[in-house]
């Protein structure tokens, strides 16, 4: 096994949230990306978050059922775009299905948002603002 140093395990373990929340450019601010800096802007007074959902899910020892049921108890509207941050996550790193929701209900969760979820390619207008993990 290889030696690392505990910068690299805590660099590993921070990237892992950045890209749970799609921010995939690394921890540094460099001009256009905002980094860690910009992630912790954008998390740092939340409860909840749809990143930290992923990341758990992520785990070798996910409890899926308790996870499911943290999402469920969630305030309307954010329990369904969490619920989709979750599974377009999973499927935008290539898996078919997502191991949390089933296809049903993430079609139920769309019907829920109906009109917001149309401003979603919007991210400055009414959509939810912290819609992005």
């Amino acid at each position: 096994m290889r030696e690392q140093k505990v910068a690299e395990i805590a660099s590993a373990v921070v990237y892992a949230y950045l890209n749970a929340a799609g921010f995939n450019y690394g921890i540094e601010r460099r001009p256009n990306y905002p980094g860690f800096e910009g992630y912790w802007a954008a998390h740092k007074g939340r409860s909840y978050s749809g990143s930290w959902f992923v990341v758990q899910i992520n785990r070798v020892d996910a409890d899926l059922k308790t996870i499911r049921e943290e999402i469920a108890a969630l305030p309307v509207p954010d329990r369904q775009w969490e619920l989709l941050w979750v599974a377009t996550r999973h499927l935008y790193s290539g898996e078919e299905q997502t191991p949390v929701v089933s296809e049903a209900d993430l079609l139920e969760a769309c019907r829920q948002l109906g009109r917001e979820l149309s401003l979603v390619g919007n991210w400055g207008s009414t959509a939810r603002p912290s819609a992005r993990g």
